[in-house]
């Protein structure tokens, strides 16, 4: 367990706590089909056959790596308590899908920075640790700023949301995202009474409803 509410003040280069997070080689091998992609579409004496594929390669690499979630289009009845630009989950970045899919709805209802979210899971209850545990959050992190964020599973598999205008989710392994998600991982475990502190957010907002 790590405490980096102090060290993150000025954001080093390598956060207490966190673990270095190395791209896989596939994933790299991704990345580069479709840079060649782009810089192909801009060249006239490269055929449509040849790009085509190459995505069809690119795809499946991705498709032996990395399993597909789909994501419901609206969320349970039971999180009255989000606004209005949060009640469609195929529509929200990587760190409100995290914080939907685990059930916090604290990160959902108060607006921060990405350089903020460190000290406040840790004001939460959340503490830090380098291996994972079904449950925790697995922060991305380039130089001590979270740059992504998903929820842990089985078999070291992360849940995450890879762009907002994907409609599904990807379960991966760390290694297996793309290069900008950053050099670092951060887990970071719930407090064990944390669906007590759901409960008492959603009973305080349908009171205050009531009223």
């Amino acid at each position: 367990m790590t405490s980096i509410s102090e060290s993150f003040s000025s954001p080093p280069i390598m956060m207490e706590g966190t673990a270095p997070r190395h791209t896989s080689k596939a994933m790299r091998q991704v990345e580069e089909l479709v840079t060649q992609i782009g810089d192909e579409v801009l060249s006239s004496q490269i055929t449509n056959q040849k790009l085509q594929d190459q995505l069809r390669e690119a795809e499946r690499i991705l498709e032996e790596r990395i399993t597909r979630v789909p994501i419901p289009s609206t969320l349970p009845k039971d999180f009255p308590i989000l606004t209005a630009s949060l009640a469609c989950p195929q529509t929200l970045p990587s760190f409100d899908y995290a914080f939907v899919c685990r059930g916090d709805l604290r990160g959902n209802l108060k607006e921060f920075s990405p350089a903020e979210l460190p000290r406040l899971l840790e004001e939460w209850g959340y503490t830090f640790h380098r291996k994972p545990e079904p449950g925790d959050f697995a922060l991305f992190l380039e130089k001590g700023v979270p740059v992504h964020m998903g929820v842990c599973h089985e078999g070291n598999r992360i849940e995450s949301k890879w762009t907002c205008e994907m409609d599904e989710a990807c379960l991966h392994q760390a290694e297996d995202t793309p290069t900008r998600y950053g050099s670092q991982i951060l887990y970071c475990r719930p407090p064990n009474n944390l669906d007590a502190i759901i409960q008492s957010l959603v009973e305080e907002s349908s009171d205050s409803d009531s009223d």
